[in-house]
């Protein structure tokens, strides 16, 4: 296919990135350009200079956490992965967010960037069912999917096939914020616990727990429909067992 752009970027970290750019290579039969992200101090200046000069391309922001600003919004076309069914679960950590507020289903979205964050038109949309799985596994699947239906999206883009998102009000979630500020209550229901732990078994995070005046780190935890166990900091386990209802 003829690539109706001046240049292809593709921008982002992992193998997300690095697959995205291989598959828009082969749709279009052109070459494209990989922008790695390391997430160093220096990183977002460095991209502010070089966007500023792109034109007329094609950009494609895969895993990636670089807000662009709106001169190059207007300048190019570029789509986002984003690891929610938009408009919920806007900004950060989307998969934690699911989990602990308890959704049923989620997925992935590919959307227009415009000048706000993660507010553009929808282009592809797929759902997962969440089940019981962890934090983790859950961001993969998200990642394997937004690989799997990127070639959808460009053919869709490029027959304008758009949709504007819903007007909602949606909680926008901020990197910084985790569900209770990573703090497990141990008075918290049996299930909600579960839900909280699976939340935050997200790779970068460790759960919290206060016992008198001591913050430990969870290290490890375990459950099944009968009890929790958690194993902290301290060589310290603690046991939780489903209440029965009378």
């Amino acid at each position: 296919m003829k690539f109706p752009f001046s240049k292809l970027i593709v921008i982002g970290r992992g193998n997300v990135a690095r697959e995205c750019l291989r598959i828009a290579e082969q749709f279009f039969e052109t070459k494209g350009e990989l922008l790695f992200l390391f997430g160093n101090s220096a990183e977002k200046s460095n991209l502010d200079l070089l966007f500023k000069n792109v034109k007329n391309s094609l950009i494609i922001s895969a895993n990636n956490f670089y807000i662009f600003k709106e001169e190059c919004v207007k300048n190019n076309t570029i789509i986002n992965y984003h690891n929610a069914l938009l408009p919920k679960h806007r900004g950060s950590n989307a998969h934690i967010w699911a989990i602990w507020e308890g959704d049923k289903k989620t997925g992935v979205t590919w959307h227009q960037v415009d000048c706000g964050v993660d507010t553009g038109a929808i282009i592809v949309q797929k759902e997962i069912e969440i089940g019981e799985m962890m934090a983790m596994e859950l961001l993969q699947k998200q990642h394997l999917l937004a690989i799997e239906t990127l070639e959808e999206c460009l053919m869709k883009l490029l027959e304008n096939k758009v949709m504007q998102q819903k007007e909602e009000e949606t909680k926008y979630h901020f990197a910084s914020k985790l569900p209770n500020d990573g703090f497990l209550d141990l008075l918290w229901e049996y299930n909600k616990i579960i839900r909280f732990m699976r939340s935050m078994d997200c790779g970068f995070a460790r759960a919290k727990v206060k016992l008198s005046d001591d913050i430990l780190r969870i290290l490890k935890f375990n459950f099944n429909d009968d009890r929790i166990e958690l194993i902290l900091e301290k060589h310290i386990v603690i046991l939780i067992l489903k209440k029965e209802k009378k």
